[in-house]
């Protein structure tokens, strides 16, 4: 997964849940500036990457929404 296709899944997270993308990133990595940090153009761990698709993955988004 490239950095672009953690941001864009990550904005898609937080538009299904009506949260925002800080909140989606502190749930699912800890790390609260992880999309921030995407956005200006940097990158992340694969251990940080593995924590957000775990997290989607253990907790589905809520009935009746889509990411």
């Amino acid at each position: 997964m490239t950095s672009n296709e953690l941001q864009k899944k990550i904005e898609a997270q937080a538009r299904a849940r009506g949260l925002a993308e800080a909140t989606i990133c502190k749930k699912s990595t800890g790390n609260h500036r992880l999309y921030a940090t995407l956005v200006r153009g940097g990158s992340c761990s694969l251990d940080m990457a593995e924590r957000f698709t775990n997290w989607v993955r253990d907790n589905p988004v809520p009935t009746g929404k889509t990411p």
